[in-house]
């Protein structure tokens, strides 16, 4: 049910020989021009590389009308739960004509690796109708150590 905002949904898999039981539990609240999303995850009692590896995600967006930041957090316990994975990203949406424009920047950090990895995106997208609509988008990731990449995508995107 939807209290004043605020939803709640919890899920447990019972697991098998091979896997083990993974366990869920997340909170919404959207309220006005405001949107929290927590949510938490856990496998237990599997195979030693994966038990007790577990998942934290916060996603926090409040629509100002003019802009619409967002951002996001997470952490990520891998290795059966012995290392960490940190994430993050910030990111805004601007209407622009009929369209809206978007900028994110990401920063992902897995423990125990020297390969910090940041990305940069921007786009536009136009609505043709309520389903259809066009984008163009650009990124740029670098990663410490390794070749830096950028891509483009351009399209059609249609909602069945």
């Amino acid at each position: 049910p939807n209290l004043g905002g605020l939803t709640v949904n919890a899920a447990v898999s019972l697991g098998e020989a091979t896997a083990g039981r993974d366990a869920a539990i997340n909170g919404q609240y959207r309220s006005g021009p405001l949107y929290v999303g927590i949510a938490y995850e856990k496998i237990s009692g599997g195979p030693v590389a994966t038990d007790g590896d577990s998942l934290t995600n916060l996603g926090v967006i409040y629509d100002f009308g003019f802009i619409k930041p967002a951002l996001y957090l997470a952490r990520a316990e891998v290795g059966g739960g012995q290392r960490s994975n940190d994430a993050a990203s910030i990111a805004a949406t601007v209407p622009l004509g009929r369209g809206s424009a978007y900028l994110v920047y990401g920063r992902f950090d897995p423990e125990g690796n020297d390969n910090l990895q940041r990305k940069v995106g921007a786009g536009y997208g136009y609505p043709l109708s309520k389903r259809t609509n066009l984008y163009a988008d650009v990124g740029h990731a670098r990663e410490d150590g390794k070749t830096n990449n950028t891509a483009y995508g351009v399209g059609i995107k249609h909602t069945f």
